[in-house]
């Protein structure tokens, strides 16, 4: 997960601040573009129970987990940031961190 955030300019840009899997679900803090001060940033992703889970399936399964990251979780997250996406999250008043509200 941190390389994919660490190699690729899109993952650079979004300043990966954190990511941790509890209840199933991936949530990413991240701090956002150099020039954007109204972060920090989340996203909350489900993570696949098994290969058949259609949350895995419907990215190429045989690509394997790196591609899985790199575009259910990398590309997804960047994708509503770079949108128009903070502006539909939520600040939390328990993290200070903006939410994003990713499609399923």
């Amino acid at each position: 997960m941190r390389r994919a955030f660490a190699t690729t300019p899109t993952g650079r840009e979004l300043g990966l601040l954190d990511a941790e899997i509890a209840d199933s679900t991936l949530r990413v803090t991240f701090s956002g573009a150099p020039d954007d001060a109204a972060g920090p940033y989340g996203a909350r992703i489900p993570v696949p129970h098994d290969a058949s889970d259609p949350l895995w399936t419907m990215w190429d399964p045989a690509a394997g987990l790196a591609e899985w990251v790199m575009y259910a979780v990398v590309q997804a997250i960047a994708e509503e940031y770079l949108t128009g996406g903070v502006g539909r999250g939520s600040r939390s008043a328990d993290d200070g961190v903006v939410w994003l509200v990713l499609d399923d």
